[in-house]
């Protein structure tokens, strides 16, 4: 995969289409092997006809969408404001229905973060919230904590996700089974008797590029 991430790429559609074309036109000259599978990440908050432009390239060159939302507008907004200081949670709902009409490969990434912890949002709610509102049966919810102590922190991220993943054991054999990515994970490990070496892929099955090419 060649994932575009970092900043907000939705407000450089051309360096994408840059990219993608050449990475494409390599393939057919054939010194790429295969050709990767395009995807970006995106707060998804844009407006005006840059982002009209992000849009309309994700679909010509099949671009997966993976929208950064993490959860109700309480604390999503709490999280993610724009310029002026205004939460983004109805622009960024909005837009990744507009991108689903227009029939865009799409996905949810949330941050768990201190604010979720705060106001008392369970992941388990979070697995809920994202079928509900956007027909969602896997999340990838990441945990990110800055401030609390690591034994605080270590405690309150086991219980949530050992939470999770006891609701996805719960709702396997149910007509709407709800997990999280990393409870996939695990449950699939155990099925194979393989264990995980590593939990995050950077640095070994990821390589990040700067705009720089360094």
């Amino acid at each position: 995969t060649l994932m575009f991430f970092g900043g907000e790429p939705s407000l450089n559609p051309d360096a994408i289409a840059e990219t993608c074309l050449l990475v494409t036109e390599l393939h057919h000259r054939g010194l790429i092997a295969n050709l990767p599978r395009f995807a970006v990440i995106s707060n998804l908050a844009g407006q005006g006809e840059t982002f009209d432009e992000f849009l309309g390239l994700c679909k010509l060159l099949n671009v997966h969408i993976t929208a950064s939302i993490d959860g109700p507008a309480q604390v999503h907004d709490a999280n993610r404001v724009d310029r002026v200081g205004r939460g983004s949670y109805v622009r960024v709902r909005d837009n990744y229905f507009r991108a689903r009409d227009l029939g865009l490969s799409l996905s949810i990434e949330c941050t768990y973060s201190d604010e979720h912890l705060a106001q008392g949002i369970a992941v388990t709610e979070l697995m809920r919230f994202f079928h509900r509102e956007f027909g969602l049966q896997q999340t990838h919810i990441a945990p990110v904590m800055q401030n609390r102590s690591e034994s605080e922190t270590t405690a309150a991220l086991c219980a949530q996700y050992c939470d999770a993943i006891q609701y996805t054991l719960e709702t396997l054999h149910s007509d709407q089974p709800l997990s999280i990515s990393l409870g996939q994970r695990i449950l699939l490990a155990l099925a194979r008797q393989e264990p995980i070496a590593h939990y995050c892929p950077a640095g070994h099955a990821e390589l990040a590029i700067g705009p720089d090419g360094c």
